[in-house]
């Protein structure tokens, strides 16, 4: 899983954060490698129950705050 992670899915969502770039839609300052590094953590991080006890943050709201988070620091106002 950890190679397909890397390989894979990292690969997929630096290709998307570029395109976004390229269409104006993503700020043209962000570090794609790290940015899609630190949201496939963030995905990840969210399934850790120590941290987000189910009982007290739900799985979907805690991926949706992740998100609403991870793309309002990456749009322009066009996005």
């Amino acid at each position: 899983f950890e190679q397909h992670k890397q390989s894979c899915m990292q690969g997929q969502l630096a290709v998307s954060l570029q395109r976004g770039i390229e269409q104006g839609y993503f700020r043209e300052d962000i570090d794609i490698e790290i940015l899609a590094r630190m949201r496939i953590e963030q995905v990840e991080m969210a399934f850790n129950t120590v941290l987000f006890p189910p009982e007290q943050f739900p799985l979907e709201k805690v991926q949706i705050a992740f998100f609403e988070h991870f793309i309002l620091g990456i749009c322009t106002l066009k996005g």
